[in-house]
């Protein structure tokens, strides 16, 4: 009887410690910081947005953009963020927040298909709040009115991503929440293989890129009001991303044609003065040495074109965004 008791007792004990670390250890991978906080700005704040996958995650900083400009600004992304995401991501740019200017990264086009949408857009519809839109949004994919079999319903689904040592790294770079999209990277590449750059080479772009670009850009045009910039955001040239930037060459003359701009910010590397011996986390990003320096040139460029700077702002987003250069300026001390 008492072996039964203990048995019973430890399976017990046992089913609580694992139920107990899923909710507060193991943490799902649905829920995306930049996704849930962009919905927490208040309406019509926001100056700029910029949507695309994690090169802007890590190269593009809303808090020094505020600190030095005044521009409040918001990135939307993920990593990666799939071309149907940042499709949806506009619409609710627009719906939230009509910006004066809206930046857009491309990469995207070079690799992604229609057929890899369904989890991106899983990941982004459960982080919008309860509203028409959302409701919307089933109806357009059918495969968002039941959420059941998605991986968010399994036991220890982030496991891998609890593992991973940036996740340590979070506990020193501070509350990332606060930091408007961005995430500081604090490690610097070693060894980069750079390469030279045929500033005449163009590749195709595949099909899928193509229709998606067409499907972004008409998007686009349903909001006049905002200024829409494209591009591919700035790496250090090397021999696996060289090719990608030949094929986004294909997309400027449509991009154009619609009247919108795209900028090849690699051009511009020797005015950002960025160093691949200190400004790189790794081939593809920017860390936050370099994402200041970017970010920097990015503003100017933008307001020396659309005129960003000057908007009044209410208190409330005054104090908000006060508040978290604070929060942000704390962690670099620390």
């Amino acid at each position: 009887m008492k072996k039964w008791l203990r048995f019973s007792l430890f399976t017990i004990i046992t089913a609580s410690i694992l139920c107990a670390l899923n909710f507060l250890v193991f943490k799902d991978n649905v829920v995306s910081i930049s996704y849930t906080q962009f919905y927490q700005q208040k309406e019509n704040s926001l100056d700029l947005v910029s949507i695309g996958n994690s090169t802007i995650n890590y190269g593009i900083n809303p808090l020094y953009a505020w600190k030095k400009y005044q521009i409040t600004s918001y990135d939307i992304t993920d990593k990666p963020m799939h071309l149907e995401s940042i499709i949806i991501a506009i619409d609710e740019a627009e719906r939230t927040q009509q910006p004066k200017v809206m930046y857009i990264d491309l990469h995207g086009l070079v690799d992604q298909t229609p057929e890899d949408q369904e989890t991106f857009v899983k990941r982004y519809f459960l982080c919008m709040p309860e509203c028409e839109a959302k409701e919307a949004l089933k109806e357009k994919y059918p495969y968002l009115k039941d959420l059941s079999s998605d991986l968010s319903s399994r036991l220890f689904s982030g496991h891998n991503s609890f593992r991973n040592p940036k996740n340590y790294e979070k506990h020193r770079i501070g509350d990332t929440r606060y930091y408007k999209g961005f995430e500081p990277a604090t490690n610097v590449a070693k060894n980069l293989e750079m390469c030279e750059l045929d500033l005449t080479k163009e590749k195709k772009l595949p099909k899928a890129g193509q229709e998606y670009l067409e499907r972004i850009l008409e998007t686009c045009k349903k909001y006049p009001s905002t200024k829409f910039v494209f591009g591919l955001m700035p790496r250090f040239i090397n021999k696996e991303i060289v090719v990608d930037i030949y094929r986004l060459r294909k997309a400027i003359p449509l991009i154009e044609e619609q009247g919108y701009e795209y900028v090849e910010w690699q051009k511009y590397f020797d005015d950002m003065k960025l160093d691949p011996e200190k400004d790189a986390m790794d081939k593809y990003h920017l860390n936050e040495h370099g994402a200041i320096k970017f970010t920097k040139f990015f503003i100017e460029y933008l307001d020396e074109k659309y005129q960003i700077k000057g908007n009044s702002h209410s208190d409330e987003v005054i104090q908000n965004f006060d508040m978290c250069v604070k929060k942000y300026k704390r962690s670099l001390d620390e």
